[in-house]
Order: structure tokens, then C-alpha cells, then sequence
């Protein structure tokens, strides 16, 4: 797409819904959404088209925050505003892209390791290879040595800070793996310049539970108090008539 002129914004380190472990930076769903949809009003008003955000924050409140600003500022400036990272994160965590970064490997994935990947939610596989990639020299060699861990009640409690499996990271591996996801995510984005409808906004799967989003015990109680207000006053009015 030569015509197009891309503008970088840098990214920041925050986000929701995370494990409150040591070194964990959040603030609530409701704050977060107000920040992402900030950040696309001001580039709307500045003549913005297309803006798109990318996370690297897998969770489902986090990725719905996002989404609800997307829309929100896609509809009121008649701009799209995507969440590339919505559909990608879920794609990732569901294993849809597993036999693609395994064909590109230089030794193919066995099933049992398939089956590991798919499990692999937080601090292991992954997210330690991303960081054998980009920042070698913050990663201690004892992950090497880490034991796998499943995501369940058990070692939630334990608080060992990962879920999956460290010891089987590796920079190749993370390079594959964000060659199949700029795959998609340019795949996505042509599917956002093709579309003609203006403030239709790419979402994930997750937006459509209403439960996800940002201000929803805040509606419910809304509406519960009008519902209240609502059958009092019809009561005066019947005892009033009656």
C-alpha cells in the first residue's frame, strides 16, 4: 500500500485484568478503556483514518476494553479504529497458529509439544522466547531448569509467576512466531482497507460478552435503579388511583 503514510505511536506498559504479581503495572477496565479511547480521539481529530492497536496483553477484559474503545471512537468520528491484537491474541491462545510456526521451524513441533503450546498462557514458551529475542541479557539461565506448569487452582496459589513451559523457549522460535503473526495481522488490515463501511470497526470474539466490557456493573446497577424507581412510582400512582 505505497499511497498509505504509517505513523508509529510508542507503545506503553499498561493494562488490565493481570496477575498481581510483582512487577505487574494495571489499573482498572473502566480507566483503561478512557485511556485507549483517548488516545484514538485525539488521533481522530488530527485527520487519523485507520489506527490500529496492537497488545501484547492476552487477557479478556483487557482485550474488551480495547475493543469497546474501538468502536466507540470509530462510530463517533465515522473513522475505523482496529484491534489487531483482539483477534490475534485469541487466535494465539486458542492454537489456531501452532502448525504454522511449527512448519516453519527449522525441527518441526511433535503433537506432545502441540498439545504443551496450546497451554501456554503466561511467563512461559512464548512470552520467555519473546524476550530471549529481544532481550537476551534480562533473561536468567535458570529457565532452562523451570518445571511445566498447568494453569489451574493449585498453582495460581503457588504464585510462581508463570503458566506453561519456560524451559522449551528458544529466539528461533520467537521469530517464527512473529513472522506468522504479521502474517495475520497484515491480513487483517487488508480486510479493514477493502471494507468501504466508515466507523466499522474490527473486533475480537470476546467483545460480543457483555459481561467483558468496561462499565457493566456500573450499567447493571444503573438500570437496576431504574427499574426500582420505576415500579415505586407505579405503585403511588396505583394506590393513588385505587
Amino acid at each position: 500500500m505505497p499511497d498509505l503514510d504509517v505513523v508509529i505511536l510508542p507503545g506503553f506498559p499498561l493494562g488490565t485484568q493481570v496477575y498481581k504479581y510483582p512487577g505487574s503495572v494495571w489499573v482498572s477496565t473502566d480507566v483503561f478503556y478512557k485511556i485507549v479511547r483517548g488516545i484514538g480521539e485525539s488521533l481522530a481529530k488530527f485527520g487519523y483514518q485507520h489506527i490500529y492497536i496492537l497488545s501484547g496483553h492476552g487477557a479478556p477484559k483487557d482485550i474488551a476494553a480495547i475493543d469497546s474503545a474501538c468502536v466507540k471512537v470509530s462510530k463517533r468520528y465515522k473513522i475505523k479504529m482496529n484491534n489487531l491484537s483482539g483477534e490475534l491474541a485469541v487466535s494465539f491462545l486458542k492454537g489456531d497458529f501452532a502448525d504454522r510456526i511449527s512448519e516453519k521451524l527449522e525441527k518441526p513441533l511433535t503433537p506432545e509439544e502441540l498439545s504443551i503450546l496450546k497451554k501456554d498462557f503466561h511467563g512461559g514458551w512464548w512470552e520467555t522466547s519473546m524476550m530471549l529475542l529481544l532481550y537476551p541479557e534480562l533473561v536468567s539461565e535458570e529457565y532452562k531448569n523451570l518445571p511445566d506448569k498447568e494453569k489451574n487452582a493449585e498453582t495460581l496459589r503457588e504464585r510462581n509467576g508463570y503458566f506453561g513451559s519456560p524451559s522449551r523457549a528458544s529466539a528461533e522460535f520467537a521469530r517464527v512466531s512473529l513472522e506468522v503473526i504479521t502474517e495475520e495481522a497484515l491480513r487483517l488490515i487488508n480486510i479493514s482497507q477493502m471494507e468501504n463501511e466508515r466507523g466499522q470497526a474490527l473486533v475480537s470474539p470476546l467483545h460480543k460478552y457483555l459481561t467483558l466490557r468496561p462499565y457493566f456493573l456500573r450499567r447493571i446497577i444503573s438500570i437496576s435503579l431504574i427499574i426500582i424507581k420505576t415500579a415505586v412510582i407505579i405503585y403511588i400512582i396505583y394506590k393513588i388511583l385505587r
